[in-house]
């Protein structure tokens, strides 16, 4: 999954508009839907912020984001939980885009 994919789910999963979030990380709308659409790649800074409002920590957004099909050396562990993770963030940011 890519980076912009996991930080609108995990946008969606805390029922927290484009707009609102734009505003509360100093970015326009616009900007965030590209990002969120995986047109540009935020920055560090930028997935700081959103480390802060959700309470989420940077490494399991990248952990979520990490393409384990190019680096065959990650431990089933690893390659365990992030599978789970995004399991369980599909689930409930696809139930909330139906509503």
């Amino acid at each position: 999954m890519k980076i912009g994919e996991v930080l609108k789910k995990i946008r969606l999963l805390y029922s927290v508009s484009a707009k609102d979030l734009a505003h509360d990380i100093n970015i326009s709308p616009s900007y965030l839907s590209e990002i969120e659409n995986s047109k540009k790649t935020p920055s560090l800074e930028l997935l700081n912020k959103y480390s802060q409002i959700f309470e989420i920590k940077v490494s399991t957004i990248m952990l979520m984001a990490e393409d384990y099909s190019e680096n065959k050396r990650k431990s089933k562990p690893e390659m365990f939980i992030q599978k789970r993770l995004i399991k369980i963030l599909n689930k409930h940011t696809d139930e909330l885009e139906e509503n």
